[in-house]
């Protein structure tokens, strides 16, 4: 999510809808080959006016081979953007999830059963929940998955490698 937002940090406002228009085979391609495919026809077209973008897209996809990251708040439900993120990847394996996961509050009190249900499923190899996931959430998440969860912090480092 934050990696189509940024993409747009770098370029003219003008350029927005066509570029947003020819990455969207890259994001939401049926397979990885497909994905690079789409890539490789975006970065023809818009490698001379905006070589940042690429630059931008190429490490993300170096820094996670075989899977697309899924960066962004996860208001919409973590579980929910993990699951989207597969279908359009067709990568089963949920290698890392960092980030708030909004289960902060009596509001989404609720909600945290499940999500830890859902994210057992998934069984994440680390699981860093940040600033908004709250004491009740954090809690519970570091008892069902004690091999995944890791108290997250600013300034922390986490060096991620495919298999």
């Amino acid at each position: 999510m934050h990696l189509l937002r940024n993409t747009f940090r770098y370029a003219s406002k003008k350029d927005w809808s066509p570029i947003a228009k020819d990455l969207k085979p890259v994001y939401t391609a049926p397979s990885e080959q497909a994905a690079l495919e789409a890539l490789l026809a975006f970065t023809e077209k818009w490698d001379k006016r905006y070589p940042a973008i690429i630059k931008l897209w190429e490490n993300a996809w170096a820094g996670s081979p075989g899977t697309l990251p899924c960066r962004g708040p996860l208001r919409t439900g973590a579980v929910d953007i993990v699951r989207h993120a597969q279908r359009l990847t067709a990568v089963p394996r949920l290698h890392a999830l960092l980030g708030g996961l909004h289960l902060s509050g009596a509001y989404f009190a609720p909600s945290i059963a499940r999500t830890v249900e859902a994210l057992i499923a998934l069984v994440p190899d680390l699981l860093v929940p940040a600033h908004c996931t709250g004491w009740q959430a954090q809690h519970t998440l570091a008892a069902a998955l004690p091999d995944s969860w890791v108290q997250g912090s600013s300034g922390t480092c986490y060096r991620l490698s495919a298999d």
